[in-house]
This record gives structure tokens, C-alpha cells and sequence, in this order.
């Protein structure tokens, strides 16, 4: 199975698109096995350095301007300045990060819009002020694209479009106005104070609990499939005018290396100074190891054996301290490998640019680290 996906008869990679993935990938330090999540970017601070990374051709202040505007546009105004939280510690509510999350997306002012499931995990009203926010967008000139599954009634009513697939093939795909007159002269008229989206996915889905209730819903959706093939070919055969779109417009540049740079290391120096955790274990570390290897080495006699006890000495010490940075910088790195992943698909940053950045922003903690260790 193959294919192509295109907008205005374009490539869609001509043109400027966007996907919010199902889960909220938003920067914040894991420390689960310590029932601990240190939340260490605000709202504003997230969307600032976003755009930062996406928009090149921009002075600080308009991007300053178009995160305020992003931030009204999707209704953060009052949690703008609230960490990124989780369920182990309190920040922003599972509607708003996913408002964050398409905030990230906005600020490269796609033009198409995917959402994999963006109600996902959220409470009823939740999921309406998300897809309220998403029809404002639509509104504003945007083509939004949406996979849902269980859309409270209200919810559904909201979209312009629907396309209904059963087994990866299309049962109805057009208005929403439209979609239980449609079913409705096939035989399948919706009961009331039913909700619609649960009624027409019941109509799509084959049941294979039992083999009569398999063989009569198959046969059921083979009839519906069929039908929508058939109305689909007497459609093409009297609608196969030619149509004139506008242009598509064009992927913008990407930011220049030193760009990239720079704010990588001042997003990941703020993270840095603001895990507590992780420095308090810095310091713990720098200090034990200190006092262990101080006593182990304690009041070395001004001999050639005491010369090579010392050159052990600083052996030990600079070993057992990188060793054990790495470690720590191996855990951190796999940790945030997840927002590492996303950010590389939006190609908001090149690898040589995040591995400079980290390098660069871990360099006072880990000289200080290892400076602590020796004048111990």
C-alpha cells in the first residue's frame, strides 16, 4: 500500500505543515524512581525558545510579540508563567499542555495542521476548549487535520469534515452537515439521544466476539464500503472540472548554525541551574568523594613514594569523576533523547548544534564538580 499526500496538487513537503503527536514531549527533567519531576521551563519560556529555533528570518521582539500572540490565540494567558508539570508534581493541566504543545507548532505558521488524537487522556471539557481552540485556528485561515476517536456529541458537531474509515478504507468522507442523512437513506438512521460519533464507529466496526455477530456486521460494512466506492465513481465521472488554487507558500529558511547554538545553550544552562536535584547530587557527590579519597591520601610524606601516591591520587580523582560524569550525562542524554527526536523532525536544529550546546552548558557544573573533588 502506497501513495502520496498533496495540497493544492503540490508536494506537501513544498509547504508549510506541522504535526502535534499524540503525546505532550515537552522539556522537563525525570526523576520518577524518586516520585520527583522538576518542571524547569515555564509556558513562555518553552514557546520563546521554540521560536527562537524555528523562526529565522525575525528580530527577539517580533518573535516576543508572536509568542504573547500564540499564548492569547490559545488561551495560556493566565498559565503562561507555570512550569511544565506531571502527574508527581503540580503545573500545567493536561489541557494546557496540549495547548503548548500546539503552540510549539503554530510558531512556524504552517499552513496544514496534523493532530494524531489530540483529546487523548483529557477530561470532557478539556477536550472541548482543545478542539474549540483548534476550530479557531481553522477559522483563522488554516487547514486542520485531526485522527479522533470517541468525540463526545458537541465535539464532533464542531468539525466542518469527517472522514469515517473502517479497516483503513473510507466509509463517508464530506460535511459533517451531511453524515446521518447520508446514513440515514442507507437504512441506518441514527436513534435519538445517541451520540453520533459513538452511532456511525458502531456502524464501522466489525464485531468479532461472536461468528454471527462477525458475519452480520461484515456484511454490514462490505455493503456500506461498496456503497461509498459506487457514489464516489458517478461523483468523478460529473465533477472532473478543472480547479484553480492558489499558490502553496514556500518552507521558509532554516536558523544559522551559531543561532542554533547559542539558545540551545542557554535553554539547557536554565534546566541545568534549575534541577536542584541534580545539582544537590552534584555536590553530594563532589563532596563524599572528596572526603573519601582525602583520607585515603591524607598527610602523603614529601618522598618519591609519597610523589607517586600523588600522581595516583589525581589519577583516581579525574577517573572516578568523569567516569562518573558519564554516567550522569548518559542518563540525562537518554532521557531527553524523546524531545531530542521531536524537535529533530521539525528541523528546528542540527546534531553538531545540540551536542556543542550540551557540552557547553555542562561545563561550569562538571569543572566546578571536578575542581571541588580535588581542592577537597
Amino acid at each position: 500500500m502506497g501513495g502520496t499526500i498533496e495540497y493544492n496538487r503540490g508536494p506537501l513537503k513544498d509547504i508549510q505543515h506541522a504535526y502535534v503527536i499524540q503525546q505532550d514531549i515537552l522539556l522537563r527533567i525525570h526523576f520518577e524512581q524518586f516520585k520527583l519531576i522538576v518542571a524547569t521551563l515555564t509556558v513562555r519560556e518553552t514557546l520563546r525558545y521554540s521560536a527562537a529555533l524555528r523562526l529565522a528570518q525575525s528580530t527577539n521582539k517580533e518573535r516576543k510579540d508572536l509568542v504573547e500572540q500564540v499564548i492569547l490565540q490559545l488561551g495560556l494567558k493566565d498559565a503562561a508563567n507555570t512550569f511544565i508539570g506531571d502527574e508527581f508534581r503540580r503545573g500545567c493541566s493536561g489541557g494546557e499542555k496540549r495547548r503548548v504543545s500546539i503552540g510549539v507548532q503554530l510558531l512556524a505558521n504552517p499552513s496544514v495542521l496534523f493532530l494524531d488524537e489530540p483529546t487523548t487522556g483529557l477530561d470532557a471539557f478539556s477536550a472541548l476548549q482543545v478542539v474549540h481552540t483548534l476550530r479557531d485556528l481553522a477559522r483563522s485561515g488554516r487547514t486542520v487535520i485531526i485522527t479522533i476517536h470517541q468525540p463526545r456529541s458537541d465535539i464532533f458537531f464542531l468539525f466542518d469534515y469527517i472522514t469515517l474509515l473502517s479497516h483503513g478504507q473510507t466509509v463517508y468522507s464530506g460535511p459533517t452537515s451531511e453524515v446521518l442523512t447520508y446514513f440515514d437513506q442507507r437504512g441506518f438512521p441514527c436513534p435519538e439521544h445517541v451520540n453520533p460519533a459513538d452511532y456511525l464507529i458502531d456502524l464501522s466496526t466489525v464485531d468479532t466476539r461472536t461468528e454471527s455477530g462477525e458475519e452480520t456486521s461484515s456484511a454490514r460494512v462490505n455493503g456500506l464500503l461498496l456503497g461509498w466506492k459506487e457514489l464516489q465513481s458517478v461523483s468523478e465521472a460529473t465533477n472532473n472540472l478543472p480547479i484553480t488554487l492558489p499558490e502553496a507558500p514556500i518552507k521558509a529558511p532554516g536558523v544559522p548554525l551559531i543561532r542554533q547554538t547559542w539558545y540551545l545553550t542557554t535553554r539547557n544552562f536554565w534546566i541545568t541551574i534549575r534541577d536542584i536535584f541534580g545539582l544537590g547530587g552534584f555536590l553530594f557527590e563532589a563532596i563524599f568523594i572528596g572526603v573519601i579519597v582525602g583520607w585515603v591520601f591524607y598527610k602523603i610524606p614529601p618522598t618519591l613514594t609519597g610523589i607517586r601516591s600523588m600522581q595516583g591520587f589525581i589519577y583516581t580523582v579525574l577517573g572516578l569523576q568523569g567516569y562518573l560524569l558519564l554516567l550522569f550525562t548518559t542518563y540525562k542524554v537518554s532521557v531527553d533523547m524523546k524531545v531530542y527526536d521531536r524537535e529533530r523532525q521539525d528541523k528546528m536544529y542540527s546534531p553538531a548544534a545540540y551536542v556543542i550546546s550540551y557540552r557547553i552548558s555542562h561545563l561550569i557544573t562538571e569543572g566546578t564538580q571536578i575542581a571541588s573533588s580535588l581542592l577537597m
